[in-house]
């Protein structure tokens, strides 16, 4: 089952930013562990987790653009390391 969320789902103030802050610390988390394992799965799971932490900011959130471009990098490293062209395509949307 895939994790999903939307930008209503968890309403506004401390919350959210707690969720925003958790899913953050999660993707980057598991990507360092890619890093040192090339394990795939936390590979993943890190897409995962951006793509939830990217669809529930808002545009006009400070971070926004840093989030697109972090999920950009972790699909062109899951790219490099599998060859999966959908990814290039996400990374491009």
């Amino acid at each position: 089952m895939e994790p999903s969320l939307d930008s209503n789902a968890l309403g506004s103030g401390s919350l959210t930013d707690d969720v925003d802050t958790l899913l953050e610390d999660l993707r980057k988390e598991l990507y360092f562990r890619y890093e040192e394992t090339e394990d795939i799965n936390h590979l993943n799971l890190a897409v995962e987790y951006s793509e939830i932490t990217t669809k529930i900011t808002t545009s006009d959130h400070p971070d926004y653009k840093t989030r697109l471009d972090f999920l950009a990098q972790l699909l062109e490293t899951r790219f490099i390391s599998e060859g999966t062209f959908l990814d290039i395509e996400n990374a491009i949307q």
